[in-house]
């Protein structure tokens, strides 16, 4: 759909599709059907695979509907579901926003997403893969081993 039928899968997760940004309100992260739409009606960037940028908040949408549409399951489903709330970094509070390090200023573009969207139950119901990704050292571990492994965890060819 616009123009998006040369992205490979190897594209989506080296962050070079051509879908870095996120256009709109956080509130419409939460609706998958809608997000995923929104994401297919979009034209590319840059021709897949000639450049890489970094798909913060849409790598996951982009994965997580191939995850769907070849294993009918959500990301959230397939993957662990436990959650641990983000804590802000000592003198914030939850309308915190991160950005780069040592900078004062707001995000330069896109969506900010303070630390009390990630919070949010209405976030973590959206199943935003790649920005509301929830682990622990062991379970972070064992994803990246799939892919350091060939894709096989445990035995299991995934």
């Amino acid at each position: 759909m616009a123009g998006k039928d040369k992205v490979l899968v190897r594209h989506l997760l080296a962050h070079t599709a051509d879908l870095p940004d996120w256009d709109g309100p956080v509130e419409d992260l939460y609706d998958w059907p809608s997000a995923t739409a929104r994401l297919a009606e979009l034209p590319p960037q840059w021709e897949p695979g000639s450049a890489a940028g970094y798909h913060s908040l849409t790598q996951g949408f982009l994965v997580g509907e191939v995850v769907r549409r070849i294993t009918g399951r959500s990301a959230g489903d397939f993957f662990d579901h436990r959650v641990a709330l983000t804590v802000p970094p000592p003198s914030r509070d939850e309308d915190y926003a991160s950005s780069a390090p040592g900078s004062t200023a707001p995000p330069a573009s896109g969506t900010a997403v303070r630390v009390r969207d990630g919070n949010s139950v209405a976030w973590r119901r959206a199943q935003i893969p790649a920005a509301s990704g929830f682990g622990n050292a062991r379970s972070v571990a064992l994803v990246q081993s799939v892919m350091a492994c060939g894709g096989t965890a445990g035995g299991r060819r995934l």
